[in-house]
């Protein structure tokens, strides 16, 4: 059912996902998925989870690893996973499509190449819909998206304050580690 998939563990803080925790959630979307519809384009396809993008919130700190899926080399959808264990851990997914292609982050930094940035990264702009975030040395901003570019000065590019815990969000977290368990370990048949 998955192929082309690693399983390095990353470290985290108590709050904050690993790589393989939001694989496990990916793979527990995918899984639920095909046993609750059997309509869907997953069902009973070998689908191929591609490396995840990371993507970041208005705080400026990790927020979520989107999870492109292809199936035969087509893009299938994907899945945004949680990077925080205070957040329900899908939070967004769709059967088919991409979420941010590489391929499209790379139109998205044509769109404004005008000046050269500090630092880029993928930006959540609302439910399934990102864009790419340019910090320029000056301290201002553009966030480009494929429908717009939101330019910030040097007084508006401030991270906002981080959310309180979600108990209920990670109870889930825990349900989804116990039900899927050991990937990419001789137990699960992996390497």
């Amino acid at each position: 059912m998955f192929s082309n998939m690693s399983f390095a563990s990353n470290g985290g803080s108590n709050n904050t996902v690993t790589l393989l925790e939001a694989k496990k959630a990916a793979i527990f979307q995918i899984v639920m998925d095909m046993k609750a519809n059997e309509e869907s384009p997953w069902h009973n396809k070998t689908l191929k989870i591609q490396e995840p993008i990371e993507a970041y919130d208005t705080s400026d700190s990790l927020y979520s690893y989107l999870f492109n899926l292809t199936v035969d080399g087509q893009a299938a959808g994907f899945i945004e996973v949680s990077a925080l264990k205070d957040e329900y851990p899908i939070l967004s997914f769709a059967r088919e499509g991409s979420a941010l292609a590489p391929s499209e982050i790379a139109e998205l930094r044509q769109k404004n190449n005008s000046r050269s940035p500090v630092f880029e990264k993928v930006v959540t702009l609302g439910p399934a819909h990102f864009g790419l975030k340019r910090d320029f040395p000056d301290g201002s901003a553009d966030i480009i998206s494929s429908v717009e570019t939101i330019s910030l000065s040097k007084g508006k590019n401030k991270p906002n304050p981080k959310r309180s815990i979600n108990n209920n969000a990670r109870k889930l977290w825990r349900d989804i580690d116990l039900v899927v368990g050991d990937i990419g370990s001789p137990n699960d048949g992996g390497k």
